[in-house]
């Protein structure tokens, strides 16, 4: 029977799981614009490891609290919910961090070439000649 303190620590830890998938998400895709995915890479590698850390063990922490034990051990750890979001969640930032790759190498640099040229509005009397008096004109 589960107690008030284990249904505590299963809060706790399960909102653990959550902000470290959330941190694992904004490593892999979203908080650092600008940086290319070589840079990205081992900063989401190190948040997928402390996020999968994290979620087994609240997933072993509602495994071992559970009313019902199965005697399928691995199973009934797969089930639990924050096993099922990190599983989902590493589906989903390994999809998105594919296509931003693909897009970064493939298609950004295509928009890059087809931008307008800047068009400098000089006007004769703020010519670089007349800035310098020493030139001359020919």
């Amino acid at each position: 029977m589960p107690t008030l303190l284990s249904e505590l620590a299963q809060g706790v830890s399960f909102l653990l799981s959550l902000a470290s998938l959330l941190l694992f998400l904004g490593r892999a895709l979203f908080l650092l614009p600008g940086t290319h995915w070589q840079t990205r890479l081992p900063g989401a590698l190190e948040a997928l490891a402390l996020a999968t850390a994290v979620c087994l063990a609240t997933g072993l922490l509602f495994t071992l609290t559970a009313r019902h034990p199965g005697p399928l051990f691995g199973r009934a750890l797969l089930r639990t919910l924050p096993v099922q979001l990190l599983l989902w969640t590493i589906a989903l930032a390994v999809t998105l961090f594919l296509v931003s790759a693909y897009l970064e190498e493939h298609y950004v640099p295509l928009l890059y070439r087809n931008q307008p040229r800047e068009m400098s509005f000089t006007s004769p009397a703020i010519s670089p000649r007349r800035l310098r008096p020493d030139a001359m004109d020919l």
